[in-house]
């Protein structure tokens, strides 16, 4: 049985986890490095690491200084010594057979990569990511298409296992936001076969208060960097494509915009003009996009109408988001 590295950064989740840890040590695959990666948390994070390895032998924990989520993910690469690397976030739990169904998927089809669904928890429900149950092996090309699409193949890292060797060079970028998307554009063009399952088994956890659902900063300004260079890298590798990685681009610039709007005074943040003088110059293609949903399509004709309806329709979306969470 192969040994399978499974990687969790830790910063201050004491309230998750031990729902996360204990998922990982339940899993029906049994030969796993579990690799716990303190990244000076100032909570009960660490101590519960602690308790945890002292308990389970697969258990190694890296007690390091605060470098972000990144940071943390980079230093159990270095450490990880298992065939295959998975990663979970701390904040998230994963299905008791995910690891064993990845790693069959993986090896049975001599893959570079293999990926499941993805539930997106809220306090209420829990919603596939996908809506239909599929199992097929693609090409690079075909999986990078499906990636950035984001539906049989979701955009985080944490779904999916690869080979050691196909990551144990690259590293996730310290400092950024969206550190998925741009670790996906070094990985994608050296990836030549994928084996996907898109039966739901990662449980990806949406709270209030986390990066994710936080109100705008220039930081949030990274996953357009993240998708301007993806597009660059499709551009080059794969240009039969390069339709979806424009999509991806322009869905970017709405994320930011989306989040530019719950600001008060949305108009006076430095970056506001650029992003909606690129997003009302892209709307007649976005009202014809097949890959935009007929919500974001509405959106975009909003925009051209008037900002303060778009303003107006970003914000009810998003209360119906905080209803779910």
């Amino acid at each position: 049985m192969h040994k399978i590295s499974v990687i969790v950064p830790v910063y201050n989740v004491e309230k998750y986890l031990e729902k996360c840890v204990e998922s990982i040590i339940a899993q029906t695959y049994s030969n796993l490095e579990i690799i716990l990666v303190d990244d000076g948390a100032t909570d009960s994070s660490g101590v519960i690491c602690d308790r945890y390895a002292e308990n389970d032998k697969r258990i190694k924990v890296i007690h390091k200084e605060n470098g972000g989520l990144s940071s943390a993910r980079n230093a159990g690469i270095v450490a990880a010594e298992g065939e295959y690397i998975g990663f979970v976030d701390s904040d998230d739990y994963i299905e008791k057979n995910m690891i064993e169904l990845l790693a069959e998927e993986l090896i049975s089809n001599d893959a570079d990569m293999s990926v499941c669904g993805v539930y997106n928890v809220y306090q209420e429900r829990k919603i596939p990511q996908c809506s239909k149950i599929e199992r097929f092996v693609c090409g690079g090309e075909e999986a990078y298409k499906l990636l950035m699409i984001g539906e049989k193949i979701p955009g985080t890292v944490c779904n999916k296992l690869f080979k050691r060797k196909m990551i144990q060079q690259l590293r996730f970028p310290e400092g950024k936001l969206y550190e998925d998307a741009f670790f996906h554009i070094n990985l994608m063009p050296l990836i030549k076969k994928v084996a996907v399952n898109t039966t739901p088994m990662y449980f990806y956890v949406h709270r209030k208060g986390s990066i994710t659902t936080a109100k705008f900063n220039s930081r949030g300004m990274d996953v357009i960097e993240a998708y301007e260079k993806n597009y660059l890298s499709v551009k080059q590798n794969y240009p039969a494509i390069i339709d979806v990685a424009e999509f991806r681009v322009e869905w970017a610039y709405f994320v930011v915009m989306d989040r530019m709007m719950e600001c008060d005074h949305y108009w006076t943040i430095p970056e506001y003009k650029k992003v909606k003088r690129f997003l009302k110059k892209k709307a007649p293609a976005i009202l014809t996009s097949r890959y935009f949903r007929k919500s974001r399509r509405i959106g975009a004709l909003a925009l051209m109408l008037n900002i303060k309806l778009y303003c107006l329709l970003s914000r009810i979306n998003r209360a119906q988001r905080e209803k779910l969470a």
